[in-house]
């Protein structure tokens, strides 16, 4: 799992990664519910924010690949995580849209 998560990681650099992505590959690759999926999609976005990246959405006159920055989440990385884990739980803790959070 651990080799995994910094395989996610290591896609910024090509493109933006999502919840979309990690969720699905933790129920379906790693079989985890609960708290233990949990705390895999929060080692996740603590991969993905020690490596820079910060949360976008796509949007803006150039379509899906124009980034705009989502600030509501926090400036310091464990405020981004936090803010991120909570918002996906208080949504039920599904599989997020590619549009999604």
């Amino acid at each position: 799992m651990s080799d995994y998560i910094v395989q996610v990681a290591n896609e910024l650099p090509l493109d933006a990664v999502g919840i979309w992505q990690i969720v699905p590959a933790g129920r379906l690759d790693f079989d985890l519910e609960g708290d233990a999926l949990t705390d895999y999609v929060r080692r996740c976005i603590a991969e993905l924010l020690s490596r820079g990246a910060v949360p976008v959405i796509g949007g803006g006159p150039d379509g899906g690949h124009h980034w705009i920055l989502q600030r509501q989440y926090g400036l310091r990385p464990e405020e981004i995580l936090e803010n991120v884990i909570r918002e996906w739980l208080e949504n039920g803790a599904q599989d997020e849209d590619p549009g999604g959070l």
